[in-house]
């Protein structure tokens, strides 16, 4: 209930973590970039406020930003 909280879009950061994941694994074969880029996306404070109203913006935002670097 803290967690839901403090982080009101946690479960929608879920969803776009397991959506990104499953990206990563078809184009990125290291595990450790794979790790590195879904922490990057998590520590993304623009991330975290576009989820708050428009998980599609979110989820471009993720994807340009740090699966086409």
């Amino acid at each position: 209930m803290r967690l839901q909280k403090e982080y009101a879009d946690l479960d929608r950061m879920i969803d776009l973590q397991d959506e990104v994941r499953s990206m990563l694994k078809e184009s990125e074969p290291v595990q450790a970039e794979r790790s590195r880029i879904l922490w990057s996306i998590l520590r993304d404070e623009e991330v975290w406020e576009a989820l708050a109203s428009d998980y599609d913006r979110a989820r471009t935002m993720a994807i340009e930003r740090y699966l086409h670097a």
